[in-house]
């Protein structure tokens, strides 16, 4: 099983690949470490099953191009003290789970082993809809939670207000809601409110 470890500081490279060691049985640890690095490994190296990412490195922004790099490796955004929002982002972006630095090694190990089991992360229904989702509608949605408005949606992306629309009725009408304010709320439901990547 190949893994990716991808942070800026040597000795918690070397911590992470311990605790993957303890995880896993006989993983090929590689690792990165920046964001750029960690974009390359993700490219290159196919059948990655899982990649551990400081999200500091790129941001969700950097964690969903990772994503749409290799939607069936079980990315997991490692952060000091992952906040819910957070960890709905992550989610939202289709991140496995979340992993904080302030864990013990043995619940860690326990993230890492969630992370790339099949079921290991048992979402409401609407959280296992944001599949269907593609991955412009995921960035509009994305949008959507950090309560941006349509035109600055349209800014940010460089689109028309219009097409900004177009996504997000295709989202409302996928993820089986009536409202933008209706998606955000069901979403908020996607994480516990600590911020833990437990159902």
């Amino acid at each position: 099983m190949q893994v990716l470890v991808a942070d800026r500081h040597p000795l918690y490279r070397d911590m992470l690949r311990g605790v993957v060691a303890d995880a896993l049985s006989a993983p090929a640890v590689l690792e990165a470490r920046d964001y750029l690095e960690a974009e390359d490994v993700v490219r290159r190296t196919d059948g990655l099953a899982l990649a551990l990412v400081d999200v500091s490195l790129g941001g969700i922004e950097g964690l969903l191009r990772l994503l749409l790099l290799r939607p069936a490796t079980a990315i997991v955004p490692v952060a000091d003290r992952p906040d819910p929002e957070l960890v709905r982002l992550a989610l939202v972006c289709g991140a496995t789970g979340c992993l904080s630095k302030s864990l013990e090694r043995t619940q860690m190990a326990e993230v890492i082993r969630t992370g790339t089991a099949a079921d290991s992360l048992r979402r409401p229904a609407i959280g296992n809809r944001l599949d269907v989702l593609t991955p412009r509608e995921r960035m509009v949605l994305n949008a959507m939670m950090r309560g941006r408005s349509n035109k600055q949606i349209a800014h940010d992306l460089g689109i028309t207000p219009t097409t900004v629309k177009v996504h997000v009725s295709s989202v409302l009408r996928k993820l089986r809601v009536h409202s933008r304010v209706e998606a955000i709320i069901a979403l908020r439901g996607c994480c516990p409110e600590d911020g833990s990547s437990r159902p």
